[in-house]
């Protein structure tokens, strides 16, 4: 019970607060100060402010609508109470408020241009809200001045340019909440600097590079939001430090790696907001540890491995989503201990097995959905559960009929909206080949006890094809095909089961049947072959008709006694071949076979061929004594290759070649060595032969002229010879003469001609 003295006491107070209040509403201000204020009401369409209170009027500026006055200086103005629609810009004049500590005008929705540097040269200003309008440009740099700022709120705006790097040197600033404008440029390392910080909110904008491990140092803060940016790299283990935070939004960046461990030590944080990244590896199992944690999101990333079943501790947890990730394993039954949450978020993972029986009595949930992963087995009697007003998605799953067939009509008439519709297809793909007239059977194996069967091949209907077995006997390769089934209930009406693909081919083994004769005759002087696939007869058992290809192919060279196969191919690639010799109407002509004589000689050509009629034509024709007849005597000179063209009755050509080797018989008998100094000439020569020695004088030379019969026809004797001897040769005969030169010690052969 108060006594008397505190109740006086308290009165006292009251009334020295009174007066104080009217004592300020009372006081007047300076000239410029109020001019300031009336620049602000006419600037931004005072007329039509929400609340207008005194404003312009006689009564003390301190009676003003949201504005306060202290020691005759305007302290504050604070609009945050009605919005109070300002509309326009603020004034420069706004700079001569050199006392004012708190500046509020949030909310208004229709303030617009640039927020003035004149603002910031109030260097008292303790809070400044700016937010929920429509400013722009950038941030003045001239926020330095701000010394004793301790809250800067300017988001829901449309701000640009860089944060400036002068924000990070406020080091009294507790609130820096810029979220939701288009400021650009990086979180500097600077920002450890702000180690009072309570709330920092920069989400929401085009900021880029990575998250600073020095936000770690910030360890006053209560929430954090960077949400909504372009920010890449990995989440700081450092912002595990955090100990006091209660809200963590790190959503919608592009933040890969792993989540760090550490983040399990913020066990205040209610919110915790890593949705829609690209985060890889494992969830810690430390996120157990958040059991304060009402907003849980991590879903929509790339998170992998196994749920931990330390995420069951989250007790308090109202929105737990994991979904849209690659989580796989099954669903851990200890997340039924989440006895809070309303939206329970699983779709959309690799997760297999059953769904736990936990999860079907949570008391609160809203939503739980299961869509997107390979669940399967029995599904929960969720009708168990205290409230049924709730929405579950357990579509593109691998559920059967059976697996809820029983509480079907439960699930229809008690539960506000349930989802089963598709489930992934039933049985494996396969791929089946048999041979023609085989007995084939397929099959589709799936749970329920009202089932109902429709079987499809290549996605048309089979008529009167509805039981779990397709049966095919004595198939035909016109039974191959895609074939599939779809399974309905008449238990659970909504939901339509496909039977994956069966791929089925009944081989053709039998290759074509080919007929073709053993050898093929073409009209001489043909270029190229025709086309003897129209003289081929082809048959198949199942292809009607095979694809025949020749080789060589139509239009090839032709050469005679070539060899032409034929090849045919069913459409099931069964092939089958026949091979024939193709020649052409002309007579083949034999020369016979290469000689060798001495030179002089003759000898017999005998070209021969098969025809008893026809024409022969030696070429070339030197040295032969007849070019038209089969054999002709050849004496050549030299070795000479003979060509016989032999035509027959039907005018076609063939033709063949003799080789006559021509030896020297005189150079082939005679034995000695030829001097190459000695020369003669005229070679050919017709009246005398000279003889050049070119080696000085010689003594007892002998000269002989022979000639090919192997007789001497000119003999010679010179006791001395000293360069050069003349010798007549106008009486010899026209031909061929081995001149053989003695001396003391040597001998040499010269070849001379006649002419």
């Amino acid at each position: 019970m108060k006594t008397l003295t505190s109740i006086y006491k308290s009165i006292l107070v009251l009334t020295l607060l009174v007066f104080c209040s009217l004592t300020g509403l009372a006081q007047t201000v300076p000239a410029e100060e109020k001019n300031a204020l009336i620049a602000l009401y006419n600037a931004t369409d005072g007329a039509n402010w929400t609340n207008t209170t005194n404003w312009l009027s006689a009564n003390p500026v301190g009676t003003w609508y949201g504005v306060t006055v202290a020691n005759g200086h305007v302290t504050a103005i604070d609009f945050s109470s009605a919005g109070n629609k300002l509309n326009g810009s603020l004034p420069v004049e706004l700079g001569d408020l050199n006392f004012l500590e708190i500046f509020n005008v949030s909310a208004n929705s229709s303030l617009v241009g640039n927020i003035i540097p004149e603002l910031f040269t109030n260097t008292k200003l303790t809070e400044v809200d700016l937010s929920n309008n429509k400013l722009t440009g950038p941030i003045p740099s001239n926020v330095s001045n701000l010394t004793e700022l301790r809250s800067l709120e300017l988001d829901y705006n449309d701000l640009s340019g860089n944060i400036p790097s002068e924000i990070y040197s406020l080091v009294n600033l507790e609130v820096l909440n810029l979220f939701r404008n288009s400021l650009t440029g990086t979180i500097p390392t600077d920002i450890q600097n702000l180690t009072k910080l309570t709330d920092l909110s920069l989400g929401n904008n085009p900021l880029t590079g990575s998250i600073p491990a020095e936000v770690g140092s910030l360890i006053n803060l209560n929430y954090l939001n960077l949400s909504q940016t372009d920010l890449t790299g990995p989440i700081p283990s450092e912002i595990g430090n955090l100990t006091n935070l209660h809200l963590l939004q790190l959503s919608r960046n592009k933040l890969s790696g792993s989540i760090p461990p550490s983040l399990g030590n913020l066990s205040e944080v209610t919110n915790f907001n890593l949705f829609s990244n690209e985060l890889t590896g494992s969830i810690p199992a430390s996120l157990g540890n958040l059991t304060n944690v009402k907003s849980f999101l991590i879903n929509t990333n790339q998170l992998t491995g196994a749920i931990p079943s330390e995420l069951g501790n989250l007790v308090n947890a109202e929105s737990f989503y994991l979904g849209t990730n690659m989580l796989s394993g099954s669903i851990p039954s200890e997340l039924g201990n989440l006895i809070k949450v309303k939206q329970f978020y699983l779709g959309d993972n690799q997760l297999t097995g059953t769904i736990p029986t936990s999860l079907a009595t949570l008391p609160n949930v809203e939503d739980i959905f299961f869509f997107g992963n390979n669940l399967s087995g029995t599904l929960p009697d969720f009708t168990q559960a205290p409230n049924l007003d709730y929405r579950i998605l357990i579509r593109n799953n691998a559920f059967q009929f059976g697996d809820f067939e029983n509480q079907w009509n439960a699930y229809q008439t008690q539960l506000t909206f349930f989802t089963i519709s598709p489930q992934d297809r039933v049985n494996a793909e396969e791929t089946i080949s048999k041979n023609i007239g085989s007995d084939i059977t397929l099959t589709t194996t799936v749970s329920g006890s009202q089932n109902k069967y429709q079987w499809y091949k290549n996605n048309a209907l089979i008529d009167g094809e509805t039981s779990s077995d397709l049966i095919l006997n004595n198939a035909q390769p016109s039974a191959s095909g895609t074939y599939h089934c779809l399974i309905t209930s008449d238990i659970v009406t909504d939901l339509t089961l496909r039977r994956n693909n069966i791929s089925l081919t009944v081989l053709d083994t039998d290759p074509p049947v080919l007929t073709c004769s053993a050898s093929q005759t073409i009209p001489c002087n043909s270029a190229a072959i025709p086309d003897f696939t129209t003289l081929i007869t082809v048959s198949d058992t199942v292809d009607p008709n095979p694809t025949i290809v020749q080789d060589p192919v139509i239009g090839s060279p032709f050469v005679f006694g070539m060899t032409v196969t034929i090849t045919a191919t069913d459409d099931n690639d069964n092939m089958s071949e026949c091979s024939f010799v193709v020649t052409d109407t002309s007579t083949p002509v034999e020369a016979g076979n290469d000689a060798t004589i001495i030179l002089g000689e003759s000898t017999q050509l005998t070209a021969a061929s098969s025809s008893s009629s026809g024409s022969y034509l030696w070429s070339p024709s030197e040295g032969l004594s007849d070019i038209t007849i089969a054999n002709p005597i050849a004496t050549p000179l030299e070795t000479t290759t003979y060509k016989v063209i032999f035509t027959n009755e039907d005018d076609c050509e063939s033709e063949d070649e003799i080789t006559i080797t021509v030896n020297d018989a005189i150079t082939s008998t005679v034995e000695g060595e030829f001097d190459q100094q000695i020369k003669i000439y005229p070679n050919p020569g017709s009246s005398t032969a000279q003889i050049d020695f070119g080696r000085g004088s010689m003594k007892n030379v002998n000269v002989r002229f022979v000639d090919l019969a192997g007789k001497d026809v000119i003999d010679r004797y010179y006791p001395t010879v000293t360069d050069l001897i003349q010798i007549d040769v106008d009486k010899l005969d026209i031909g061929i003469y081995l001149i053989e030169i003695r001396e003391e010690k040597n001998t040499s052969y010269k070849r001379f001609i006649k002419n």
